[in-house]
């Protein structure tokens, strides 16, 4: 199972991944993980921003987080939360040269492609870190459960609504994703 710092890891490797591909396509393009409603001086241009808007409880194994006790009260299984991740990724750059949807389609081809968030991936960005970053420490390689990107299609309501909490922020070409499942065991 995973520690505290695999929702953290997940978003770095997300990131790590756009950044990687975006930077083929594009040598100036960059990859933020900033709330939509920041300064758009801050945000890159062109580039892409991964921004982890909801988490929710797993649907599927919500029910297979209680520890587990024998007679003797030893612990077998300690209790765990299996989460959801909902990351909207928006695109920015000069539309008159088609940038926004250029990079789109680049991140949508490379999600599609690379469905999976496998182990080695994950352990190479992990050790790619410096000892003091805090999430060198993520065990989230280790974890048996695949994790999983799955396009999250969002009617123009649910995306209305989604860029209206984001007070007179502009909406950017945007699509959304969710990662899952994401296990967090306790200590």
């Amino acid at each position: 199972m995973s520690n505290y710092l695999a929702v953290a890891t997940v978003t770095l490797v997300l990131k790590n991944l756009l950044s990687e591909v975006l930077k083929k396509a594009n040598a100036r393009a960059d990859v933020t993980t900033l709330p939509p409603n920041s300064p758009a001086s801050s945000l890159p241009n062109p580039g892409a921003n991964l921004f982890l808007y909801q988490v929710t409880p797993n649907a599927t194994l919500r029910n297979m987080d209680l520890p587990t006790m024998r007679s003797s009260d030893k612990l077998v299984q300690r209790s765990r939360i299996i989460l959801d991740l909902n990351y909207l990724i928006s695109f920015y750059g000069d539309a008159a040269k088609f940038e926004p949807d250029l990079m789109l389609g680049l991140v949508v081809r490379t999600l599609h492609e690379r469905a999976i968030l496998n182990q080695k991936l994950i352990s190479q960005v992990i050790k790619a870190l410096p000892a003091a970053d805090p999430l060198s420490k993520s065990n989230l390689a280790d974890e048996p459960e695949l994790v999983r990107i799955t396009p999250v299609g969002l009617s123009l309501e649910e995306l209305s609504k989604l860029w209206s909490v984001f007070f007179q922020t502009a909406y950017s070409l945007s699509v959304a994703y969710q990662v899952s499942p994401i296990q967090i065991e306790s200590e």
